[in-house]
């Protein structure tokens, strides 16, 4: 299997949120992922393209989260 699979995704979400609130705002990727935590990934489900789908799932998470929040702001700003 070469996709994430869910349990590595919901590791990932919450490494995210936690590495965001810790860093002062500052998004994760892989160049500043804990090695700590990409091996726990790794060793759920370890595969050739598994780094390269890891900074995939978390650009799009990022992207994500900032959607939800523009959306958030724009219709407190109504208020």
């Amino acid at each position: 299997m070469r996709d994430l699979t869910r349990k590595q995704k919901e590791l990932l979400r919450n490494y995210s949120l936690k590495f965001f609130k810790e860093s002062g705002g500052n998004w994760m990727n892989m160049e500043n992922m804990p090695m700590a935590w990409y091996e726990e990934i790794e060793e759920i489900n370890d595969t050739e393209v598994l780094y390269q789908n890891v900074e995939r799932f978390l650009y799009d998470y990022r992207s994500e989260l900032t959607k939800r929040l523009t959306e958030k702001e724009k219709i407190l700003s109504i208020y």
